[in-house]
């Protein structure tokens, strides 16, 4: 593996604090899963948000292909991605991945969707931390989903257990970037 941050592009765009909430939890659990610190794997992986499915989607089909890195991820949300990919009907979560492989078909990128979107994630942690879901505004998003980052493993494990495609994702990008 290279000396190289690997990239992980959102379909979210970042919030107006520095870090990027889901991204930072994401590392988190990496790190969870590989018995490290979280601090010790933030210069591993770099944030890429974009600002949008059609975005994310026309990253991965121009931008990945001529990257130099060894390996790339995106995270999707599942909600509104079918009226991107299909002009009718409302796919399967298998059906919506097949497809952005067919379009994206760079055998370096790793695509995974949440169910539902980020607000899941958000949901989750304020459930898991015991505290009210807070406002649909990306400056609190991105706070609550740092300070899960940031917090205990358990709240991470339970907020993991709440959004299975979270855990999903989490899981193969510790597997594929291990070592």
């Amino acid at each position: 593996m290279s000396s190289r941050s690997i990239p992980i592009f959102y379909e979210d765009d970042r919030g107006p604090v520095k870090e990027f909430g889901l991204h930072e939890l994401i590392v988190a659990c990496v790190a969870d899963e590989w018995r490290q610190d979280w601090w010790a794997l933030r210069d591993r992986f770099d944030a890429i948000p974009l600002k949008g499915a059609a975005k994310l989607l026309r990253a991965c089909e121009h931008d990945v292909p001529v990257m130099p890195d060894a390996l790339c991820f995106a995270v999707f949300d599942a909600d509104k991605l079918h009226r991107l990919l299909f002009p009718s009907g409302r796919p399967s979560s298998d059906e919506l991945l097949a497809e952005l492989r067919r379009r994206c078909s760079d055998p370096r990128l790793v695509m995974f969707l949440l169910d539902k979107n980020t607000e899941t994630v958000v949901d989750a942690v304020a459930d898991c931390l015991g505290e009210p879901r807070p406002a649909k505004r990306k400056l609190y998003r991105d706070r609550f989903l740092n300070r899960a980052a940031r917090g205990l493993r358990q709240h991470r494990e339970c907020v993991r257990a709440a959004v299975p495609t979270l855990d999903a994702c989490v899981r193969e990008i510790a597997a594929l970037t291990r070592g």
